[in-house]
């Protein structure tokens, strides 16, 4: 798991990246709570913060604003 850094105008920057597996049996669901502490709010250069998995499944979070997390001073 990857969470990103949404740069206007430069390519995106990895801030914090974490391994695990899970397995499942089918028609299993388990729910995660992700929590991390930004370095920097959003500003001109920087739009938010995205999660993006990788693996197996790979799944980036929508790139529409919102759901990119907006980080306010």
């Amino acid at each position: 798991m990857k969470i990103r850094k949404d740069l206007a105008f430069m390519p995106d920057e990895d801030y914090a990246i974490k391994t695990f597996e899970i397995a499942l049996n089918q028609d299993e669901e388990l729910e995660l709570i992700l929590t991390f502490y930004p370095d920097e709010a959003s500003s001109l250069t920087l739009r938010g913060y995205f999660i993006e998995l990788e693996g197996l499944i790979s799944w980036t979070m929508e790139s529409e604003y919102p759901p990119r997390l907006k980080v306010e001073s």
